[in-house]
C-alpha cells in the first residue's frame, strides 16, 4: 500500500453477506467488527494489517481458515464460535500466553501457526485433539512438554527458540 494511501479502521471492513472469502492483506485494518451478516464465510485472511484484538467472528461460524498473521494481537481470544476452524495463522503478533480454554473450542483445528511471537511456554493445546500442524518457531520457548494428548500431530517446528527440557510428548 502506498504510503499516502488512506488507511481503512474498523468500519471499513464490511461484507457481503453472501461473500465466502474476504482477502484484505495490507489495508491497515485496526478492527474486526461488521461481519455479523457473513454466516456463509469460510475464509478470512487480514494478514499484515493493525489488528489489536480478535473479536467480531461470532456468527461465522462457518470459518474454516483464518488468517491474521502479522498484526499486534496481545491475547488470545473471540474464537469460542468458530468449531468448524481448520487452520488458525496467529504469527507474527504479540501473543505471549496461551491462556486456559481460548482454544478449547477449536475441535477441527488442525493447523495453528503461532510462529514469532512471544510465547515463553506451550500450554492449553491439550483439547486440540485433531490438531496436525503446530508451528511455534521463533518465539521464546524454554520447555516443551504437555502434547501427549495431540496424538495426530505430524509437524512440530520449534526452530529458533530457546528449548531445555522437552517431556512427556506420548502418553
Amino acid at each position: 500500500m502506498p504510503d499516502d494511501a488512506p488507511r481503512m479502521g474498523k468500519a471499513d471492513l464490511i461484507c457481503n453477506p453472501q461473500s465466502v472469502k474476504i482477502r484484505f492483506g495490507k489495508k491497515g485494518i485496526v478492527q474486526i467488527e461488521s461481519l455479523s451478516k457473513c454466516i456463509l464465510l469460510t475464509d478470512l485472511r487480514l494478514q499484515e494489517n493493525s489488528v489489536r484484538r480478535i473479536g467480531g467472528l461470532d456468527a461465522c461460524s462457518k470459518l474454516v481458515t483464518l488468517d491474521l498473521s502479522d498484526n499486534r494481537i496481545e491475547h488470545i481470544e473471540g474464537l469460542s464460535m468458530l468449531t468448524a476452524l481448520r487452520t488458525l495463522s496467529l504469527g507474527q503478533n504479540l501473543i505471549e500466553t496461551i491462556a486456559p480454554g481460548c482454544l478449547d473450542h477449536l475441535v477441527s483445528l488442525t493447523d495453528l501457526d503461532l510462529a514469532n511471537n512471544r510465547l515463553l511456554k506451550l500450554e492449553n493445546l491439550g483439547k486440540l485433539v485433531a490438531l496436525t500442524h503446530l508451528r511455534v518457531e521463533g518465539n521464546r520457548i524454554i520447555a516443551i512438554e504437555g502434547l501427549a494428548r495431540l496424538t495426530k500431530l505430524k509437524f512440530l517446528n520449534i526452530t529458533r527458540n530457546n528449548v531445555k527440557k522437552i517431556a512427556r510428548l506420548q502418553s
